[in-house]
């Protein structure tokens, strides 16, 4: 009967990770908060680099059930036929509980392993396969990262960009159009007072000439009625 993935994960979590009571952090799945990057998109357009994404982040992160599954899904996936790093890492997880000795757990565990027909040779290299492994797993992580960056950061930061200099440039305009609004008020006021003048002239003009026209027709008017008083 095959064992269960939950099973799995806390099998291979109890091997590699040294479990300390502390009620304030717990690594069970009600306490760990869940990632929501999405690993599988990472296959897509996996060329994005670190340094043109990443920033520098104050974040501290904590462990996460998700990502165990992730790492730990690669390990048991390429786990190594007969006695090697993981069954070395068992035998040392077995031990904890036994001997606190640290050196005495290794040499222990690493009779069993020369048991096994393994040397301290080939548990290294076991080992280093699977950092190797889990270092292929955080660069498609990253992929992922950087994909997701460039989606929804990168891209935005390119429209605000954008955005800022449409609004530059409409500034640019309201600038240009303020001006010309107070150069064509200026214009305006000038206009209106050369009309004032232009009208005071036309009409004093004007005045002039009523009264002047009136004074002489009034004089011709005069001498026609004096004519036809005095020669007829």
């Amino acid at each position: 009967m095959h064992e269960s993935m939950s099973d799995f994960l806390e099998k291979m979590k109890s091997i590699f990770i040294v479990q300390t009571p502390d009620a304030n952090n717990s690594t069970s799945s009600e306490n760990v908060e869940k990632e929501n990057i999405d690993i599988s998109s990472s296959t897509e357009g996996g060329n994005a680099t670190t340094s043109e994404n990443a920033e520098n982040s104050t974040i501290t992160g904590t462990s996460s059930e998700e990502f165990y599954k992730v790492l730990f899904g690669a390990i048991e996936k390429n786990n190594q036929n007969g006695f090697d790093y993981i069954e070395f890492r068992k035998a040392l997880a077995n031990l904890e509980t036994i001997n606190p000795d640290e050196k005495t757990r290794f040499l222990s565990a690493f009779a069993g392993a020369k048991a096994s027909g393994s040397n301290a040779e080939t548990l290294v290299t076991s080992a280093n396969k699977y950092l190797d492994i889990l270092t292929s797993e955080q660069k498609v992580f990253q992929n992922a990262v950087d994909d997701q960056w460039n989606r929804q950061i990168k891209s935005k930061k390119a429209e605000i960009d954008q955005l800022n200099n449409q609004i530059s440039d409409l500034k640019s305009q309201m600038a240009k159009i303020q001006a010309n609004i107070e150069s064509n008020n200026t214009q305006v006021s000038n206009l209106n007072k050369e009309i004032e003048n232009s009208k005071t002239k036309i009409e004093t003009t004007k005045a002039n000439f009523d009264v002047t026209y009136k004074k002489l027709t009034d004089q011709i008017k005069g001498d026609i009625d004096r004519i036809k008083t005095y020669l007829n």
